[in-house]
């Protein structure tokens, strides 16, 4: 066995690690984020009582957040390891969501904005780092294969999180919303807390992985 065929044996072993800790994390974000957007959705609409319009420009700040954060993190993913940035999204997206835990129907949309504001930029602190991680693993050959599975377990996050989130909020009674709404923040915050102990846990080697990849051969 030829020197080049151990090394992307070596990193062929290397990036199954990596996908699955990307994978799980990728899920575990994409659930809160989309499900908790949608539970908003329904809480605005239904129990607060604002008009689709409204409701969509009730997100905007929180998207307007997620570009810039995207941009910004994009741009100093090249100079921090990608463990302490997602580390640091993770807790910031659980201190977010676990800000909105006493949301009821008594309460204003102002006190909402801090909240959802420290959610979406943890969010998007994710997006590029985890991205950023997967396709500087990868050989140039698989880098088509890694973009799919990216996208892939995003797009099962997101799903699963819009399902399980609409089922807890099913029922459009006033108490039993609000009971569902607590459930699914609750769930949100366990899952970006395990993921935060996934990556504190199974990242170290990551960045030294990296680093080894993209040195010359």
């Amino acid at each position: 066995m030829d020197s080049s065929t151990v090394l992307q044996a070596r990193w062929s072993l290397s990036q199954d690690k990596i996908d699955n800790d990307v994978k799980c994390a990728l899920c575990r974000f994409n659930f809160a984020y989309y499900g908790l957007i949608f539970a908003f959705s329904l809480f605005f609409q239904f129990e607060q009582h604002l008009s689709p319009q409204l409701t969509g420009l009730a997100f905007l700040p929180m998207t307007v957040v997620l570009m810039a954060v995207n941009i910004l993190v994009g741009r100093l993913s090249g100079r921090l390891r990608a463990r302490a940035l997602m580390l640091f999204g993770m807790s910031w997206a659980a201190l977010g969501y676990a800000l909105l835990w006493p949301v009821s129907l008594e309460g204003g949309y102002g006190w909402l904005i801090a909240p959802m504001l420290i959610a979406s930029s943890g969010i998007a602190t994710m997006v590029p780092t985890l991205t950023n991680l997967t396709m500087s693993a990868v050989l140039p050959a698989q880098a088509g294969i890694a973009s799919g599975v990216l996208n892939t377990a995003r797009q099962v996050g997101g799903m699963l999180g819009v399902a399980v989130c609409g089922f807890l909020v099913r029922d459009t009674e006033p108490v039993v919303f609000m009971q569902g709404m607590h459930r699914a923040i609750g769930t949100a915050v366990i899952l970006l807390l395990a993921g935060f102990a996934l990556c504190y846990f199974g990242m170290p080697s990551h960045d030294r992985a990296v680093d080894e990849r993209r040195q010359p051969s």
